[in-house]
């Protein structure tokens, strides 16, 4: 019997050895694109109006000369 239970520990042992780092992989890639939408999604929400906003803001007034400021 524990032959038997040597036999099957062995083989699950090599099974996750080949299957387990692709399985990791998959789902760190999921993840990644996840955080990827998630982060694409914050910056088209919030960080391009300000970008926009400090463009425009700064295409219509001069630039203070650093001896003005």
């Amino acid at each position: 019997m524990q032959q038997h239970l040597d036999a099957l520990r062995e083989e699950l042992s090599r099974w996750l050895d080949q299957e387990l780092p692709q399985a990791v992989l998959k789902v760190t890639d999921g993840l990644a694109d996840q955080l990827m939408a998630e982060l694409t999604h914050q910056a088209e929400k919030n960080l391009l109006p300000r970008l926009i906003a400090r463009l425009d803001g700064t295409a219509h007034q001069p630039r203070a000369r650093k001896d003005e400021s």
